[in-house]
């Protein structure tokens, strides 16, 4: 019988979809297995062109069918003249991937660089064969090994069997697989990934029997991808703030102001102020609003005739202590913060022996940037503010009603109402005032029990959860453009007078976010603050 051992010689026929060739086999090559063998094959079909870019076999079969082992000696397997049909990777890694079903053990790691999950699994497929599946959004790489593959191994030890991707960091990700080899059997698998985004790779180690069949043992988990992070060896800067702060500028609060203010005691008109003063805003146009002063009173005519009162004026006490008309308009009041307002400087009556009731609005207009409206006297007024409210009527008569308007209380945004707001307690505050447009803003930041994420909030009512994953991309990002800082843009605020900006630290060393730089700034302040992060449960 002819064979290539005797002859060191084998000229054999591939065949495959793009083409044929015939291929001598070099002498060296004679003595190494069949899946050697593939490699050459796929060098000699790239040589000539047949498929552009690298070429792949992942088996070697028979021209009638049968599939050659991938550990057989190339001269025990072969003769020369031999008929071969060659079936590139990916069209053999579709097909078998589906057989791959019984997986024994998986390692799944997010990449925060292209965010896809790097995975290898390890298990049986349906033929009872040892498979070795490295996915990212594809199947990169599929190896299978059959019992004689796994019985003949030429030395002990930790062998590599099979990897992809490289420990340099422009690739797209770094697995690989080793046999644990003892007196030449497979004992052992042990499986490693690490995307670009993790600081060390993830091992898992399985147990497996080589008998009749595989069977796996438990599943080790030999080295946790999460770094040694210690919050601890960092220090942060202290917070900075540059410019004015808003204060309470309310001298009390309206409970205590006092309503029941009336007029001199007259034959003719009782007037009594029936309510607090309801201060109000309009919304701010072409730079400016209105700020007015809403009032009640109960009118008592205690005499037989009607009484057309003639004209109403509100007046106020300015700072240089010179009284000021309003503006002045004339309505009733329907409930809380709820007005009509019908005359302007009209004269109105009041029927014999009958009461009226009647509100009357001051108002002024202000020149000044508005974040919001607000219930109070804008602070270019005076606090408290004196007002005169004076009732002529037809007879000449002059009726006098002095008040005092208080503001209540800023209505600002507080850490406080922020935590009873969202029912937790927050880990983080900042705040930045702006003086002039009496507004406020904040920062503030939450973390779940389970401190799985960041929960950051840079504006009412809006959530931005930062994951491990995403801080691990903001690291790289950081580290790729050579600096040590990258802004989380989801977190960007800009409204009118304020803008918020989130940094997030990056130590270069280890490729890892340890803290968020907040900068806060109005028209008449700014705030710098950092927040420490603890590590995370990834």
């Amino acid at each position: 019988m002819f064979s290539a051992r005797s002859t060191d010689k084998l000229r054999i026929k591939v065949s495959m979809r793009e083409g044929s060739l015939l291929l001598p086999v070099p002498a060296p090559l004679l003595g190494e297995n069949i899946g050697r063998l593939c490699e050459f094959v796929g060098r000699r079909f790239e040589a000539v062109g047949v498929q552009p870019g690298e070429l792949r076999i992942a088996e070697l079969r028979t021209d009638d069918g049968f599939l050659l082992s991938t550990a057989d000696a190339i001269v025990d397997a072969l003769r020369d003249g031999d008929r071969l049909v060659a079936v590139d990777y990916a069209s053999w890694a579709r097909k078998e991937a589906d057989l791959c079903q019984d997986t024994k053990l998986q390692i799944k790691r997010p990449d925060a660089i292209d965010d896809t999950n790097k995975a290898i699994y390890i298990g049986l497929n349906t033929r009872g064969a040892v498979f070795a599946q490295f996915v990212s959004d594809k199947t990169d790489r599929l190896e299978l090994y059959d019992l004689e593959a796994l019985r003949h191994f030429a030395k002990d030890g930790r062998i590599l069997c099979a990897e992809t991707g490289s420990s340099d960091a422009a690739s797209s990700w770094k697995a690989d697989v080793h046999f644990i080899v003892e007196n030449g059997i497979v004992t052992g698998i042990e499986a490693s990934v690490k995307s670009r985004s993790d600081p060390r790779p993830a091992i898992k180690r399985v147990s497996i029997n080589v008998g009749r069949t595989v069977t796996f043992g438990d599943v080790e988990d030999v080295q946790d991808p999460a770094d040694d992070y210690d919050p601890s060896t960092y220090t942060l800067p202290e917070q900075v703030v540059v410019g004015p702060q808003l204060v309470s500028d309310a001298v009390a609060t309206p409970e205590t102001i006092k309503i029941d203010n009336a007029c001199a005691p007259n034959p003719v008109l009782q007037i009594r102020q029936t309510n607090a003063i309801e201060p109000d805003q309009s919304w701010e146009r072409n730079g400016a609003y209105w700020n007015s002063l809403n009032m009640s009173f109960a009118i008592l005519n205690k005499s037989e005739k009607v009484v057309l009162v003639s004209r109403v004026m509100v007046d106020y006490k300015a700072k240089d202590n010179e009284w000021k008309s309003l503006e002045t308009l004339i309505g009733s009041r329907r409930g809380f913060y709820n007005y009509s307002w019908e005359h302007n400087g009209t004269t109105f009556r009041v029927e014999p022996m009958s009461s009226l009731d009647v509100a009357i609005q001051g108002r002024f207009e202000v020149r000044a940037p508005q974040f919001d409206r607000e219930r109070r006297v804008h602070n270019s007024m005076p606090q408290p503010l004196e007002l005169r409210i004076t009732f002529e009527d037809s007879g000449d008569n002059k009726y006098v009603v002095n008040l005092q308007q208080i503001n209540g209380q800023l209505d600002l945004v507080t850490r406080q109402k922020r935590d009873q707001y969202h029912g937790r307690v927050s880990v983080f505050w900042a705040q930045c005032d702006d003086t002039e447009w009496q507004a406020r803003s904040s920062a503030q930041v939450f973390i779940p029990e389970d401190q799985t994420y960041l929960e950051v909030h840079t504006r009412s009512n809006q959530s931005t959860y930062l994951y491990p994953a995403a801080l691990k991309k903001l690291a790289y990002q950081a580290v790729k453009e050579g600096t040590t800082e990258a802004e989380v843009t989801d977190l960007h605020y800009n409204e009118k007078c304020f803008d918020t900006h989130v940094y997030a630290l990056v130590d270069p060393a280890n490729t890892r976010v340890y803290a968020l730089k907040f900068q806060l700034k109005s028209t008449t302040s700014s705030t710098t603050d950092y927040f420490l992060i603890p590590k995370l449960v990834a």
